[in-house]
């Protein structure tokens, strides 16, 4: 048995890093190369084909299938394993190319640089192409081709369009391009009749088994509720940002009263309808970081560069973060004015050498002055055309209310100093020192958080509102809902489980902390037309509550070994057990909630992109985060994970997946979910 278990760990293991490797081949070489060097080859299904049949040989040995609800959850993955290799080894795809009014049924295949061609057993012709754009703007909210099919004599006319596919005798057809000249449409087709089928059942009998697996009162996750112990000590993290305040003086521009109204003039911008508000907002916060400037509002600094350029140019406002650019400018200050980049008519960026040009402090200067001059050239204000449906006034109030109140710079400030406050009176209330006190700071930060989980909440809501979309679509927005589930799983649960409102503050504001440091865009756009599904915003919402529970575990962990020398021996065990119950309590429905996501990401794809699983960077990734953090949960098996120093450092490193998967993958290896 041992021999079995070590050949498994060792195939395992090299089935994670394997596919690591192939994820940089993706980013230094395509995803092609990545298909013929790992993903597509013999040797890697072989891999996976060893690791179910020895695993499988593990369980029936170790008579696992005395316990049905483990068992299942075993075979659910061999289940998906085996509709994956059936798809590998009976599916194929390829593209075809309509011209309106012309017949076709040769499907043109690309697999891994080879290409051939395949004769579909029916005719496709396309009527017509459409692209529709949201109201009032020429951004593209759906592509539509209007076909006709012919089977066997058969003919039918229907519609294809993004998440909206064909179907014939197994055949499922999507929109996948178009002609430039809009008479002309590429349609991506899939076959695979039996794999997806298979694997689709492997998902619901997964999903099942891991419920039966939470509720079942035997298993670490019902024990761990039961036995959760009061007796656990903390981590203190602190990061503060002071605001600063510019100087006064007088410049000009209209007053008060009458940009308030301006700024509810409705225009075109990022592609959707939107007050004059949201503009000026945005357009401040990349000039000068802030959102005023010398008590002047947005519609205020806005009116000003329109109408008094040539006063306004003298103006220090544009925030140079490099300390090298603004020497080699000769500019003092943190901020400078129009004129102070330019030499009479010459523009001094143009002058720095072209290397240069493409790094990102140049870029980011650049985009300030360009939009400072799109503004006084009247260029970048877009006015709703006539014929347009303005907005109704209760949204242009709720936008215009959420630019003034949607930072999260209080909250993530709040929310670490409440945290940090919270771990001191916890250790306090260990210590028996004045309880009254702890008592008192319990119920006061108890209710901040409860205060702090509202304001997000509203935020969320409003921005739901004025896009009328769940808000999934950005990075922005997901870590937005991902610091408002860490904290509402902190209120709930804080009476129960020890120290968790502690971790959902400190998390919550890390998380808002990041947000707003980061590259992460906080404007509301429309979505990309194959973004806009139910399926993946239930998807998205579910991988984030994962992240949520999966961050805790790591904060947990973290805490255990910075703290646990400083417990006395005779109390150690007691408290090794209770940490470990809170990252089971954790750990389990990470995992349940981890996997669904993924899952229904499969779904999504399928429907979306024609393949349920394609090997891009972030959903191999993502498995592999699964596949890493499920190894924690295998404690009677692999008995090094009742160790408790162990334990913990294997779940710190484990977090190192997530990382990769969430800021990796978007900022450094792209791929088709790079935009999440």
């Amino acid at each position: 048995m041992e021999i079995i278990k070590k050949v498994i760990l060792t195939l395992y293991a090299g089935l994670i890093v394997s596919m690591a490797y192939a994820t940089f081949i993706v980013h230094q070489q395509g995803q092609q190369s990545a298909n013929s060097v790992v993903y597509h080859t013999s040797w890697f299904f072989i891999l996976w084909a060893i690791i179910a049949v020895v695993s499988l040989v593990f369980i029936t040995k170790k008579k696992l299938w005395k316990r049905v609800h483990v068992f299942s959850i075993h075979l659910a993955l061999c289940v998906i394993l085996l509709g994956a290799g059936i798809s590998w080894l009976t599916s194929f795809s390829g593209k075809i190319h309509l011209r309106s009014g012309i017949e076709n049924d040769i499907l043109l295949i690309e697999d891994d640089k080879e290409r051939s061609t395949e004769k579909l057993p029916f005719t496709l012709k396309l009527d017509s192409f459409k692209v529709e754009s949201y109201t009032g703007t020429y951004m593209p909210a759906d592509f539509l081709s209007y076909v006709t099919y012919d089977k066997g004599g058969e003919t039918e006319s229907t519609t294809i369009s993004m998440n909206n596919i064909l179907k014939i005798d197994g055949y499922r057809i999507y929109q996948y391009s178009y002609d430039e000249d809009l008479k002309g449409s590429i349609l991506s087709v899939y076959y695979d009749p039996v794999g997806t089928k298979v694997t689709y059942i492997g998902y619901i009998l997964f999903f099942l088994s891991f419920l039966m697996t939470l509720l079942y009162k035997r298993e670490s996750f019902i024990k761990a509720i039961k036995s959760v112990s009061r007796k656990e000590t903390a981590v203190l993290f602190i990061l503060l940002v002071l605001p600063v305040t510019a100087s006064a003086r007088t410049v000009p521009t209209i007053n008060r009263e009458k940009a308030d109204r301006l700024g509810e003039m409705q225009i075109i911008y990022n592609g959707r309808k939107a007050p004059l508000n949201t503009l000026a907002t945005d357009f401040l916060k990349k000039i000068y970081g802030k959102n005023s400037y010398k008590g002047l509002s947005p519609e205020q600094v806005i009116y000003g560069w329109l109408h008094k350029p040539e006063l306004w140019k003298k103006e220090k406002m544009i925030k140079i973060k490099s300390t090298d650019l603004r020497q080699r400018f000769n500019i003092k200050e943190k901020y400078a004015s129009l004129e102070d980049l330019f030499d009479g008519n010459v523009y001094k960026l143009s002058n720095l050498p072209r290397e240069e040009l493409n790094k990102k402090e140049v870029v980011e200067l650049d985009e300030k002055v360009g939009l400072i001059i799109m503004v006084t050239q009247g260029e970048l204000i877009k006015p709703l055309p006539k014929d347009v449906q303005p907005l109704s006034d209760a949204k242009v109030k709720a936008e215009i209310l959420y630019n003034k109140i949607s930072s999260t710079k209080i909250l993530f400030i709040g929310n670490l100093i409440a945290g940090f406050i919270a771990f001191i009176m916890y250790i306090l209330s260990i210590r028996n020192r004045n309880n009254t006190l702890v008592s008192i700071s319990h119920k006061v930060i108890y209710a901040y958080s409860i205060i702090s989980l509202l304001a997000l909440t509203v935020l969320y809501v409003i921005r739901f509102y004025i896009s009328g979309r769940i808000p999934m679509g950005n990075g922005y927005e997901t870590m937005l809902f991902l610091s408002l589930c860490i904290l509402l799983i902190g209120v709930i649960f804080c009476r129960f489980i020890p120290l968790l409102l502690q971790y959902g503050l400190l998390l919550s504001g890390f998380t808002l902390l990041v947000a707003n440091l980061s590259d992460m865009n906080p404007q509301i756009t429309s979505l990309m037309p194959v973004l806009n599904s139910s399926i993946l915003c239930v998807h998205v919402s579910t991988i984030m509550i994962s992240y949520a529970l999966l961050s805790i575990t790591f904060l947990n962990s973290l805490v255990t070994l910075v703290l646990y020398k400083f417990i006395p021996l005779n109390d150690r065990d007691g408290f090794f057990i209770s940490s470990g119950n809170m990252s089971t309590l954790m750990l389990y429905p990470a995992l349940f909630t981890l996997g669904v996501g993924i899952f229904l990401g499969a779904v999504w794809a399928n429907i979306s992109w024609g393949k349920y699983w394609s090997w891009d960077p972030k959903e191999t990734w993502a498995l592999i985060t699964f596949m890493v953090y499920a190894v924690a949960v295998h404690a009677q098996s692999l008995p090094v994970f009742k160790k408790p120093v162990f334990y913990h450092t294997y779940m710190i490193l484990a977090f190192l997946t997530l990382l990769m998967t969430y800021f990796g993958v978007n900022y450094v290896l792209g791929g088709m979910h790079s935009y999440a």
